[in-house]
C-alpha cells in the first residue's frame, strides 16, 4: 500500500505515520523508487491504533 493511501487509511499526518515506522510498529517495503507499506499490517494498525486515540468504529453515541 503506498504511504500516502496508509495515512489516509489510519487517519493521521504523516508525522504520526512516520513516528509508528521508526518505531517498528510499521513495515516498509521498496519496489522500484517507490515506498509501500504492507497492507495487512495497516489494516491491523487501523484497528489498535484507532482504540489508543479513542478512535474506535465500533463505539456508538446515542443522544436518548
Amino acid at each position: 500500500m503506498p504511504v500516502k493511501n496508509a495515512f489516509l487509511e489510519l487517519k493521521i499526518s504523516w508525522d504520526r505515520l512516520d513516528e509508528l515506522w521508526w518505531n517498528k510498529k510499521l513495515t516498509s517495503i521498496f519496489k522500484r523508487n517507490n515506498v509501500r507499506l504492507i497492507r495487512a499490517e495497516v489494516k491491523a494498525a487501523k484497528k489498535w491504533y484507532g482504540l489508543i486515540e479513542g478512535k474506535s468504529a465500533q463505539t456508538e453515541v446515542s443522544c436518548c
